[in-house]
């Protein structure tokens, strides 16, 4: 009788067993056919010299099917792409492809493809909009280093975050220990047969240490670049700290039950409505805790700030906040980091123009923090107190503000001689004008009609240069040619050039 008991049991287990790894089987083929690798020859630009462009690399990485016949994938897969390619899983044919939206910041990029054949057969992977809990159990589906055919890695969710992605843009994101390799960037990570994130990266010096890009940021990265351009995410600029410390709280009045963050100093650009003194405790409606959390589910707490970037449609959120000892509501305005100084060009080419010798270029984050990595460039541009350096972080204060930069070197001509090279000076004056920006300069240059053509450096330290006018436009096109250079601006500054 227990035998039998236990036979019929068994039986029952063994069919349960079955038809669980059936589905599962089931569900991994259809997520591998909404799988695809990306092929893509890119030529990166040169942030130094821009008229020059490294040699052209061949890279690959992996990309999943998403609803409107479009492929989602990582920026840094495609950027700088001169030619891509998607491949499907188990099929031979490579079909041509171009990016239609990125976001270089949150590392996220969209593309499509002209052949509607392509999508037959192949279908969209369903989201999944509830962030994984921590343990969960998930699939990374890629094409990594190693093979070609798909790989799939088993892992569970370690932790989710709120934190920094690249540039100054933050979000969530949701860490694994899933074995992923070059490659596997911009593939699904599935659970129940629903994609959770996307792969973008991992610490190599760690073991299975691995991130994805959850689907409530991908949503509002597609739901951005529905009109064709994207704007960025809604962000909290100014500064805050907690207020764990007891003195500070006494000082604050702040309760033993009251949380909240303390801001100390504002952010740059428009106000937000908040003011330096005040203690933030909730942000749309909910509360903040002594150390700027809130509680976003029973397993998770992540900081407050989480709650501005859902706004899309708005740039306001509502806070509550004690100034001067006083409760009151309001609606803070926030902003898109879209009018620093010295920006991120992401996927852009930098610009530049050449007259006689001299190189300039709009000054870019790219190439501020490469300089302010070198120890070398560190010291020299601290010693001159450049702005390339100091206004690193600023915000512009006129639309159309740029630091116009030199290259690090003259082009070599006979004119430069006694000169010491200007080593990415910003130039200050040309011809005792201010130029506001790269396009201005060019103009001041286009219509001077002195004799002379004088060019001042801000900061200390430095030369002033002064060429015979008439040298310096006939040394132009002597140096364009002795280095190969084929235009003396990019593009869109050579039509400022040639206008009349």
């Amino acid at each position: 009788m227990f035998k039998s008991m236990g036979g019929g049991a068994c039986g029952w287990l063994v069919v349960g067993v079955m038809l669980a790894f059936t589905t599962r089987a089931e569900a991994d083929v259809d997520v591998r056919q909404s799988v695809v690798r990306i092929e893509v020859t890119q030529v990166k630009p040169d942030y130094f010299e821009p008229w020059k462009r490294s040699q052209p690399s061949e890279v690959s990485g992996t990309g999943v099917i998403i609803d409107g016949n479009r492929i989602l994938t990582n920026a840094h897969v495609v950027s700088h792409a001169r030619k891509t390619t998607i491949q499907p899983a188990n099929s031979a044919r490579k079909y041509p492809a171009k990016v239609i939206g990125m976001s270089v910041a949150m590392d996220l990029a969209v593309l499509s493809v002209d052949d509607l054949d392509f999508f037959q057969g192949r279908p969209a992977l369903e989201f999944d909009d509830e962030l994984p809990a921590v343990k969960a159990p998930v699939n990374a589906y890629g094409f990594p280093t190693g093979g070609t055919q798909v790989s799939v890695t088993e892992g569970i969710v370690s932790r989710i975050e709120f934190d920094r992605y690249y540039y100054t843009t933050t979000g969530l994101r949701i860490q694994i220990d899933a074995a992923l390799n070059p490659g596997n960037s911009g593939g699904p990570a599935v659970k129940d047969g629903k994609m959770v994130g996307l792969v973008f990266s991992r610490i190599s010096s760690g073991d299975n240490i691995g991130y994805l890009i959850p689907i409530e940021e991908v949503r509002l990265f597609l739901d951005d670049i529905e009109d064709g351009h994207y704007e960025g995410k809604l962000q909290f600029w100014d500064e805050t700290q907690t207020v764990e410390n007891d003195a500070l709280r006494e000082q604050l009045k702040l309760s033993s039950d009251q949380g909240g963050v303390y801001v100390n100093r504002l952010g740059d650009g428009p106000p937000s409505g908040l003011q330096v003194g005040d203690v933030v405790t909730a942000i749309e409606g909910q509360s903040i805790d002594r150390q700027g959390k809130i509680q976003l589910r029973d397993d998770l707490r992540i900081p407050f700030a989480y709650h501005v970037q859902g706004h899309a449609d708005r740039d306001t959120v509502e806070v509550s906040v004690l100034r001067d000892g006083k409760a009151i509501d309001l609606q803070a305005v926030f902003r898109r980091d879209t009018n620093r100084l010295i920006p991120y060009l992401g996927d852009d080419a930098p610009q530049y123009f050449i007259v006689g010798p001299l190189a300039v270029m709009p000054a870019s984050s790219e190439l501020a923090q490469f300089l302010a990595a070198s120890a070398k460039w560190n010291r020299y541009l601290l010693g001159t107190r450049s702005p390339l350096l100091a206004r690193l972080f600023d915000q512009r204060q006129f639309d159309d503000e740029e630091l116009v930069v030199s290259a690090a070197a003259f082009l070599p001509h006979s004119i430069t001689q006694g000169y010491a090279d200007p080593k990415f000076g910003v130039i200050d004056k040309f011809n005792g004008q201010h130029p506001r920006n790269v396009a201005h300069f060019i103009e001041l240059v286009r219509d001077n009609r002195d004799e002379f053509c004088v060019v001042e450096f801000a900061g200390n330290n430095t030369e002033t240069f002064v060429f015979h006018r008439q040298s310096l436009l006939d040394a132009t096109d002597e140096v364009l040619d002795d280095n190969g250079i084929r235009r003396r601006a990019s593009p869109d500054l050579l039509d400022v050039w040639e206008a009349e």
